[in-house]
């Protein structure tokens, strides 16, 4: 027990190391050796708890999510209407991710994607993660789906099953909605602060007015 003690500690002491290390840094620019050396230990210790540096680094950028999670999950408790809490959601995601485009780029769809589901795991075992009091079940679900694609559709569906929303709809707003993200995030991976902050506002528009005439529409059929 005292070994596997210390191995965890050890773990989740490089992944700390990691994330401190990302505060400032871009992942391009991180090194093992230069990692062991500020950590006190071996690259050859790195590689016994982790296959590789991408897979530290994936682990490490989740903590980047553990605001947005709990936020999330506050946004799910206190939501009656599926929809408005879909809509909120979105601008979560969009403030935080904007305050780091790069990590949120590179899980959700870049570089680190293809280790998001495997580095969610490792991270939620090194430190739990506290989501929905309401609908845990829903939550872990939601965040430790992979396709962000088949994530936005479930959180539509609670609003399909309400009838605040067709399937045909939610399918496409879980299509474009996601694209509309991705392409401007992947357009300010290097941009400042303050371009990021008008990106974020950009996409939110974006975002908003896409919801807005799916349910124009929906109303116009109806009558």
């Amino acid at each position: 027990m005292r070994v596997y003690s210390k191995g965890y500690e050890t773990k989740r002491r490089m992944v700390q190391l990691t994330y401190n290390k990302l505060q400032n840094h871009k992942a391009s620019e991180l090194t093992v050796r230069e990692l062991a050396k500020d950590g006190g230990f071996s690259a050859a210790a790195m590689y016994r708890y982790f296959q590789s540096l991408e897979e530290l680094i994936s682990v490490a950028s989740v903590k980047f999510l553990e605001d947005y999670m709990a936020d999330y999950g506050k946004v799910m408790d206190r939501n009656t209407n599926f929809l408005e809490a879909y809509v909120e959601g979105w601008r979560l995601f969009n403030k935080y991710a904007f305050a780091r485009p790069d990590i949120y780029y590179g899980l959700f769809w870049g570089t680190y994607h293809s280790n998001f589901g495997d580095a969610m795991e490792d991270y939620y075992e090194l430190f739990p993660i506290v989501g929905s009091e309401k609908y845990p079940a829903h939550f872990y679900t939601l965040f430790f789906n992979d396709d962000m694609y088949q994530r936005d559709f479930q959180m539509l569906r609670r609003a399909c099953n309400k009838n605040l929303l067709s399937e045909n709809d939610a399918l496409y707003l879980s299509r474009t909605n996601p694209l509309i993200a991705k392409g401007i995030l992947s357009e300010n991976l290097d941009s400042t602060l303050e371009q990021c902050r008008k990106a974020e506002e950009e996409c939110n528009k974006l975002l908003e007015q896409n919801i807005e005439r799916i349910q124009l529409h929906a109303q116009l059929k109806k009558k």
